[in-house]
């Protein structure tokens, strides 16, 4: 589907998205094609003020039943079984399919930050693990996958932001 916006300066963005499944951009990630060169729609007010950030690692999914959305995720991109684990930190199991950006999260437990954004919002991303080189300050530490991940303190964004350590 093509889409577009102006920017407040008045530059015309233009790019082609799609989708798999009824949701646009929530159990499972939409696609974008952009059409407006790079130096239009990145960064209009200046280039990034940080170089420790090294991109997206991993996008977190919040689902309702874990293997359901794995089957779902497999039918789909005819995935292989992912990894597991749980992460009593974060109060969810987790399902990641190694080589890929996608983990999927489901609650431990009715009374968690997890269980409470899903009756929300739904199923849709809830997380997001930037790279980054310099070992990260402050934040609760964890391990996911046999990465170390420390996760800032961003419960009052209804999301969490992780960072791993490359």
């Amino acid at each position: 589907m093509p889409g577009g916006r102006k920017r407040p300066d008045g530059v015309q963005l233009e790019w082609e998205n799609s989708q798999i499944g009824p949701s646009n951009g929530g159990f499972f990630p939409f696609m974008i094609h952009d059409l407006t060169p790079r130096d239009n729609r990145a960064y209009p007010g200046g280039k990034p003020t940080t170089t420790q950030w090294e991109g997206i690692e991993k996008v977190v999914i919040a689902v309702k039943d874990l293997d359901a959305a794995i089957a779902q995720y497999q039918r789909a991109y005819a995935l292989p079984a992912p990894e597991r684990q749980d992460d009593a930190s974060f109060g969810a199991k987790l399902a990641w399919f190694r080589g890929t950006p996608v983990v999927l999260a489901t609650p431990v437990n009715s009374q968690s930050w997890l269980a409470a954004r899903i009756d929300k919002l739904g199923e849709a991303p809830c997380a997001f693990i930037v790279g980054q080189r310099l070992e990260p300050s402050g934040g609760t530490p964890s391990h996911w996958f046999g990465k170390h991940v420390v996760w800032a303190d961003s419960a009052r964004l209804g999301w969490h932001l992780g960072f791993e350590l490359r």
